[in-house]
């Protein structure tokens, strides 16, 4: 069984050397763990726009820990205009209980807003 495993991590290098593919499944089916690592590499390597962008604003919607609220604000600033879509949810996170939350996504607005 762990041959198989390495063979199919070789293969899955081979196809997603820099990690797109994967991050692209976490946000858009993987477990809670996974996503905000997935939102964090899109922040620093946004890339694909029409793809990544409603997957971020998808997992805005479901909500989740403030670590993952605060990685997608983040990612989805690094997205400039790209992200205008996701400002209404974006301005509804203004108001979150949790402070951390609601700078990530003032910085968001600001940013999205701002280019």
């Amino acid at each position: 069984m762990r041959a198989e495993v390495g063979l199919a991590e070789f293969a899955f290098s081979k196809l997603d050397p820099d990690g797109t593919i994967v991050n692209l499944l976490y946000l858009e089916s993987g477990i809670a763990s996974e996503k905000p690592g997935a939102a964090l590499y899109f922040r620093d390597k946004p890339r694909s726009p029409e793809r990544v962008v409603p997957l971020l604003m998808t997992n805005l919607t479901l909500g989740g820990s403030g670590n993952l609220l605060r990685n997608l604000c983040d990612a989805l600033a690094a997205y400039g205009t790209n992200a205008t879509p996701a400002l209404p949810q974006l301005t509804n996170l203004l108001t979150h209980p949790r402070p951390a939350v609601r700078e990530a996504a003032s910085n968001a607005v600001a940013r999205i807003a701002a280019r």
